[in-house]
């Protein structure tokens, strides 16, 4: 059993704490992650992760859900 969890940089909310049956696909995060999205009704100005495989899909769809937004600096 793998747990994987995001949390809320700024107000340290738990945005989602799971159980899955493995941690090697990255399917199961992302789709933890537009869960989340849905569920908030927006999508997070910046992304932070480790540089797990499990994260790369997580910044695909962050890249996608954001590509028309100017307010993107960097940093």
């Amino acid at each position: 059993m793998c747990i994987h969890g995001c949390i809320d940089g700024c107000s340290r909310r738990i945005m989602w704490l799971e159980v899955a049956e493995t941690n090697n696909n990255p399917k199961v995060v992302v789709r933890y992650f537009l869960e989340c999205v849905e569920k908030m009704q927006g999508v997070p100005r910046i992304v932070r992760g480790d540089c797990g495989r499990e994260n790369i899909h997580i910044a695909a769809a962050q890249r996608f859900l954001r590509n028309n937004c100017d307010d993107f600096r960097a940093i």
